[in-house]
């Protein structure tokens, strides 16, 4: 199963005087995995406030019903960062899929005294300087919902993906109404497009929900997964 979410910092993400609200509140969100609208797996996210400024953010999700015998698969992913008065801090991020016997790891660490960032994965071990406003895979997906909710519109990232730090440039495609578990929830619809132009990620992102992204499409080479949103608590 391809992972769902693209797509989607000096030693501080530098964001600009904010409401103590703009940030997520801790909450539970809970998903259904669709293939060419049959459903084969489910799948979570959480955020969570672990101890005094470190928080944690993490996404799970594995097949269910018939696809669970045909190919059973496992995706976990967390992120763990600081946030300090408004900025926020990278500390680690992790990902690791289990699809039978064969396993993915990907692994980060943020070394803010030596300003470099360590990673390993599948292929072996690799270092990325840090450079002003770098973000792991994971997180940039919730600062994204922060941005959305101060009333940025224009969204771009630096995002740190297979030992290279990548442009993220999420598009604006305009608003529209999903149905969802919750509901039929309006949203602001953003896409990114891969620069070989064979994979694109859309997310819908509800107001309501403090942007959270309600609905996910990944389409990489004509095969469409799409992600929808069945329940939540903290936003409510």
């Amino acid at each position: 199963m391809k992972k769902l979410f693209i797509g989607l910092f000096i030693v501080l993400y530098q964001l600009p005087a904010i409401a103590e609200n703009d940030f997520p509140p801790p909450f539970t969100a809970n998903y259904s995995l669709s293939i060419r609208g049959v459903q084969i797996a489910e799948g979570s996210r959480t955020l969570r406030q672990e101890k005094g400024d470190i928080w944690k953010f993490s996404s799970t999700s594995h097949t269910i019903g018939l696809m669970s015998y045909v190919r059973k698969t496992r995706i976990d992913e967390t992120t763990t960062f600081k946030l300090l008065a408004g900025k926020i801090q990278p500390q680690a991020y992790f990902y690791q899929q289990m699809n039978g016997s064969k396993i993915k790891k990907v692994e980060i660490s943020f070394d803010w005294n030596k300003n470099i960032i360590y990673g390993s994965d599948n292929n072996g071990q690799w270092e990325v300087p840090l450079e002003v406003g770098i973000l792991d895979k994971l997180l940039y997906q919730l600062i994204v919902m922060q941005d959305l909710q101060q009333g940025k519109r224009n969204l771009k990232y630096k995002v740190v993906d297979k030992g290279k730090v990548k442009t993220y440039i999420p598009n604006f495609m305009g608003k529209e109404s999903i149905k969802t578990g919750q509901g039929s929830l309006e949203t602001l619809k953003y896409q990114k497009v891969a620069s070989d132009g064979e994979r694109s990620t859309t997310l819908w992102c509800a107001p309501k929900l403090h942007f959270l992204p309600v609905q996910v499409e990944h389409d990489e080479k004509g095969e469409l997964i799409t992600l929808l949103l069945e329940t939540v608590t903290g936003l409510n």
